[in-house]
C-alpha cells in the first residue's frame, strides 16, 4: 500500500519542479505567422520618413550651398574690377582748338578757342569691367572772340560757351582709347561791343545776350597710365564738335588735355 503513496509523492514535486524549470528556460516565445504579419511596424515608416527628409535637406542645403558661391564670386570680382583700375574718374582738362563760327555775312570766320573741363567718368559706379569703361560727362567752358566790320562800324564779340555733355563710346581691349558720341545742352553767352566812329570820336555801345545752346560730336580720347597702380592717367583727345546757337551753327576742331584721377 505504501508503493501507491510514494508514486503519489513524486508525482507532486514533479508538478511543483515545472514552474521553476519555465523560469529558466529563455528561449522566445513563438507567435503565430498571421499575427506577425498583422501587427504594423510604425518604426519602419518612420524611419522612411526620415529618410526623405534628409534627402530634401540635403538638395536644399546644395542649392544654399551654390547661391552662397555665386554670391562670393560676384563680390570677388567687382572688388578685382576697382583694384584693376582705382581711379575715381573725376579728371581736369584744358581745351585748345579752332572754332570756326559761322559769320553774319556767310561762311565761316577761323578763330583760336580755350577753356577747361571737369570730366566726370561716372561709368565707374557701374561694377560691370566693359560699362565701366564707356560712360563719361563734360562739364565744360569754352571761349572764342571775333571782330568784324569796317572802319567806320565794327563789332567785337566775346563767346561763352558753358556746356553739359554726357558721351557714350566704344573702349577698345588692352588700349586706354574709348570711340566716343556726345550730346549736350548749355548755354552760349555772347557780350558784343559795337564801335562807331563819329568823326574823332568812338561811340561804344555794350550788347550782351544769351541764348540757349545744343552740343553734338565724336572724337577719341586717350588714358594712358602714369603710375604704376593706374590711380592717375594723362587724358588727352581729339574732337569734332558742334555748336547750335540760335540760327548759328559754329564747329570745333581740336581738342582737350589734362590729369584724371
Amino acid at each position: 500500500m505504501k508503493t501507491p503513496r510514494l508514486w503519489q509523492c513524486a508525482a507532486l514535486t514533479a508538478l511543483l519542479a515545472l514552474p521553476s524549470f519555465a523560469q529558466e528556460d529563455d528561449a522566445p516565445i513563438p507567435y503565430d505567422e498571421v499575427q506577425e504579419e498583422d501587427v504594423p511596424r510604425p518604426v519602419k515608416k518612420k524611419k522612411k520618413r526620415a529618410r526623405t527628409r534628409t534627402e530634401e535637406d540635403v538638395r536644399s542645403d546644395d542649392e544654399r550651398l551654390r547661391e552662397e558661391d555665386q554670391r562670393e564670386k560676384t563680390i570677388e570680382e567687382e572688388q578685382l574690377s576697382r583694384n584693376d583700375d582705382p581711379n575715381l574718374g573725376l579728371g581736369f582738362e584744358g581745351a585748345l582748338a579752332v572754332m570756326l563760327l559761322e559769320a553774319s555775312q556767310g561762311g565761316v570766320d577761323p578763330r583760336f578757342l580755350t577753356g577747361a573741363r571737369v570730366v566726370w567718368e561716372f561709368g565707374r559706379i557701374i561694377d560691370d569691367q566693359v560699362l565701366r569703361e564707356m560712360f563719361f560727362v563734360d562739364f565744360g567752358w569754352l571761349w572764342s572772340a571775333s571782330k568784324d566790320g569796317t572802319t567806320q562800324i565794327s563789332v567785337t564779340s566775346s563767346h561763352h560757351y558753358f556746356t553739359v555733355a554726357p558721351a557714350v563710346g566704344y573702349a577698345f581691349e588692352r588700349l586706354p582709347i574709348l570711340a566716343y558720341a556726345q550730346l549736350g545742352a548749355g548755354v552760349n553767352f555772347t557780350q558784343e561791343t559795337v564801335l562807331i566812329a563819329n568823326g574823332e570820336d568812338m561811340i561804344r555801345t555794350p550788347i550782351s545776350t544769351v541764348k540757349p545752346l545744343i552740343q553734338y560730336g565724336i572724337g577719341l580720347r586717350f588714358r594712358p597710365a602714369l603710375t604704376e597702380n593706374e590711380a592717375v592717367r594723362l587724358a588727352f583727345r581729339f574732337e569734332i564738335t558742334r555748336f547750335v546757337r540760335g540760327y548759328m551753327h559754329d564747329m570745333l576742331i581740336g581738342g582737350s588735355v589734362g590729369l584724371t584721377f
